[in-house]
């Protein structure tokens, strides 16, 4: 029996032997096969044959840069086309406008989002932003809402929501007044998030997360913070989901749970609304209530409750991070550069001077500031890139692109491209008022085509606002020592959240030698 036990465990472990030698074998031989299948695509040399260029980025990343840092200086070597391995897939990038355009514009049918777009969809098995704008893949199913969400974001609609954008912005304001004493460090980045959070809970909900009471606060940041790090760690962790460990297990239930209660406080909402119009009472105005009774119009049908919440949790992800990232990104690059934020200063003092209320006209009026928010857009894009798939054989940039394979176009890289903008890692604002954004054409921050961010109009009156507001308030300077770098947590971002002193404005704007 001994013998023919030692017999039976010699036999079953060379069979799992076979099977794991035969798997490598298939491996190697499907990894070999995808390579010749782009081999005619310039790209980097792998560094590992199994891992292709993830070394590449690990290191670039360790040593405080970014994952777009390694695409655009590849971009720079190697011309605008280049394709860069991940394990066995590929992606291959573009980098020249007219093959962007291509892709994002006149071929919007031929490339739609693919996969990687699931990642954001679920977390953990989780459904996040599920079906959303962003993330829903069916061009006529994505279409049908789009045509009822738009009218909803448009800018007539929008100036109709401006006591709101002055009220959000006014509890900011006052919050940072305790703060404002030129000693105590505040994370702007992270006073921005409430700001921008409170904003959209009432312009976009009708709803009140009391961001600034604390008293009253609701566990929404919390929340939603949790989901968003689950994110990040499915993203760049993909294994972690399969990991059986106790703590990993515990991991992915705190982020389920969390989702969860995310999406029950989007359908609380939701449903208040929408029995508020069954009963034919007037509602507030906000997004929500606009959507809604665009859906009772619409021949096209409306949105069942899950897809509702699945555009709750979509508006939240996008304007709360969007909007908060560029201002803390313009507030770090204005206390580098000083005589930015004097002229900056003089136009919010010229146009808006002592005025509580901002009124919408008074935005177009603030020209500087539209294009100081411009060019962080173009340095620092909260979102740094998007991808599409090819779903047939086809011909980009002179180069054949197989079916089933991934586009990526980095807003990081062409914003920084010296082959579009002179002086291309310059801060210059400048350049926005003498026509660079429409001679170039490669100014795509919310990206182009019809699938761009519905939401751009939002987030620039949100900004000019939030951004008058804080300048007519308060001086700022940088903390002295902070990482002035950024980092890409779903989202670009500074890495210390951009750490400012803050000051009263006291007798006028003072001149830039005697605040830096």
């Amino acid at each position: 029996m001994m013998v023919s036990a030692g017999v039976v465990a010699l036999a079953a472990s060379a069979s799992i032997l076979s099977v794991c030698l035969a798997a490598f074998i298939l491996a190697v031989v499907f990894l070999h096969y995808q390579h010749h299948k782009y081999r005619h695509i310039p790209g980097p040399k792998r560094r590992s044959f199994f891992l292709g260029n993830i070394q590449d980025f690990k290191d670039r990343v360790a040593e405080g840069g970014l994952f777009e840092d390694v695409v655009k200086d590849w971009s720079d070597e190697i011309g605008p086309v280049c394709i860069v391995w991940f394990f066995h897939r590929c992606m291959v990038y573009f980098h020249d406008t007219r093959a962007i355009k291509e892709i994002l514009v006149s071929g919007s049918l031929r490339f739609p989002k693919g996969w990687t777009y699931d990642g954001i969809a679920t977390i953990f098995g989780a459904r996040f932003l599920g079906r959303g704008l962003v993330t829903e893949r069916n061009h006529a199913l994505w279409l049908r809402r789009r045509e009822i969400f738009n009218p909803a974001f448009n800018r007539s609609y929008l100036k109709t929501c401006i006591n709101q954008f002055n009220a959000s912005s006014d509890l900011l304001v006052a919050y940072l007044k305790s703060k404002a004493d030129g000693k105590t460090a505040v994370a702007l980045l992270h006073e921005l998030n409430k700001a921008t959070i409170d904003i959209i809970a009432k312009v976009a909900f009708g709803s009140d997360f009391h961001q600034f009471d604390s008293e009253k606060v609701t566990s929404f940041n919390e929340e939603f913070d949790t989901a968003l790090n689950g994110m990040k760690t499915q993203f760049e962790k993909p294994w972690h989901k399969l990991n059986p460990s106790r703590s990993a297990r515990e991991y992915r239930s705190k982020v389920r749970k969390a989702i969860g209660k995310l999406r029950e406080t989007g359908k609380v909402i939701i449903e208040k609304q929408m029995n508020a119009l069954g009963r034919g009472e007037q509602l507030s105005n906000n997004i929500l209530s606009f959507i809604l009774q665009a859906c009772q119009l619409s021949t096209s049908g409306g949105l069942d409750m899950e897809e509702m919440v699945d555009e709750f949790t979509t508006f939240f992800l996008a304007g709360n991070e969007t909007t908060a990232n560029l201002l803390a990104s313009t507030m770090l690059e204005l206390g580098q550069h000083p005589e930015v934020m004097y002229r900056l200063k003089t136009e919010v003092d010229a146009v808006v001077s002592d005025k509580e209320f901002i009124p919408y006209e008074d935005l177009s009026k603030l020209e500087y500031m539209v294009a100081v928010l411009k060019e962080t857009l173009r340095i620092h894009p909260p979102a740094a890139g998007t991808v599409r798939t090819s779903i047939a054989d086809t011909v980009i940039d002179g180069v054949k692109i197989p079916a089933g394979t991934t586009l990526g176009v980095s807003f990081h890289a062409v914003g920084r491209s010296e082959r579009y903008w002179k002086n291309a890692l310059q801060f210059s604002p400048d350049r926005f008022l003498h026509g660079d954004e429409s001679s170039t054409g490669a100014f795509m921050p919310f990206s182009i085509g019809p699938r761009n961010c519905i939401g751009q109009q939002f987030a620039l009156i949100e900004a000019r606002v939030l951004l008058a507001k804080l300048l007519q308030a308060f001086n700022f300077s940088l903390v002295p020592g902070q990482d002035l770098g950024f980092i890409v947590e779903t989202t670009m971002k500074p890495k210390d959240g951009c750490q400012v002193l803050i000051t009263p404005v006291e007798g006028g704007i003072q001149h830039p030698t005697s605040s830096q």
